[in-house]
């Protein structure tokens, strides 16, 4: 089974990050940041952490983590995070983009197969 997330909306540039967590998790899509350009997605290194945050007996994501490449060649990790703790049903949840010491506010999109 394939769990696919989606992030949408950093304040101030444009964003879509394709998330497909299963067996072996993997990421698509790009960041445009202000100030520093459009950030790939590099691939591998996408990681995603499980846990029961809410304590409601259902495991959910707590972090997705993916490396993302500028135009200069630097790769730079980032995580996101939704804002509840865990995302652990189908919808559209507030979450953070961490990335270089910096958070972004936008939405994470959980949609299940």
């Amino acid at each position: 089974m394939i769990t696919s997330y989606s992030f949408h909306g950093v304040a101030g540039a444009e964003s879509t990050l394709k998330i497909d967590v299963g067996p072996k998790p993997r990421a698509s899509g790009k960041v445009r940041m202000p100030g520093r350009g459009e950030l790939q997605v590099v691939g591998g290194g996408t990681k995603a952490a499980c846990g029961d945050a809410n304590k409601d007996g259902q495991d959910g994501i707590r972090s997705l983590q993916v490396n993302l490449r500028d135009a200069k060649g630097k790769t730079v990790r980032a995580t996101i995070r939704p804002d509840a703790g865990e995302v652990d049903t189908p919808g559209t949840h507030a979450a953070t983009l961490e990335l270089g010491g910096q958070r972004y506010p936008g939405k994470l999109v959980l949609r299940k197969p």
